[in-house]
């Protein structure tokens, strides 16, 4: 089965915006590692000149654990949002909107035009939860057929083998 062409779209939209976000994903890694979550602000840009005409988007937020302040942390208790938050994003000719996001630790669900953006930190804590999840699996797998074993249960494969 071939994918359509929209799906063939979107895989060429992220083809070309991943090589745009190295530069961003680098320096943000660097600035960030070995030191506490910051707190994100409201509003956001990167724009390094200052004079360019920006452009606001606003985009839901998806954290991993953040400081909030007092008000913002009401906020969302008050929309029973915990977790996430919206944040205004500036954008202009410096920095595209993914740019902008990344630079603040933010990934974009989206190649173009996203309203909703997962921490970078989420992303890796998900991701090094992942890489230890089978290892958990096989661990409990193997600690279960041990339990039952001594109980005096024999454990069968699906053509009822014993193994």
């Amino acid at each position: 089965m071939l994918p359509d062409k929209a799906t063939d779209l979107l895989y060429s939209s992220w083809q070309t915006l991943i090589p745009s976000l190295a530069s961003p994903h680098l320096k943000y890694s660097e600035q960030t590692l070995a030191t506490a979550l910051d707190i994100t602000p409201n509003i956001i840009s990167a724009c390094t000149t200052l004079s360019c005409t920006q452009k606001h988007t606003s985009i839901t937020c998806l954290f991993f654990d953040s400081k909030f302040s007092h008000f913002r942390f009401y906020t969302m208790l008050m929309n029973e949002q915990l977790g996430f938050m919206s944040i205004d994003v500036l954008t202009c000719k410096c920095s595209t909107l993914p740019q902008v996001l990344l630079h603040h630790g933010l990934f974009p669900t989206a190649p173009s035009q996203p309203h909703m953006a997962v921490s970078v930190k989420l992303l890796l804590f998900y991701r090094a939860l992942f890489k230890q999840s089978c290892d958990a699996i096989n661990a409990l797998v193997s600690a279960l057929k041990t339990h039952y074993s001594h109980r005096g249960f024999i454990m069968t494969d699906a053509q009822v083998s014993i193994s």
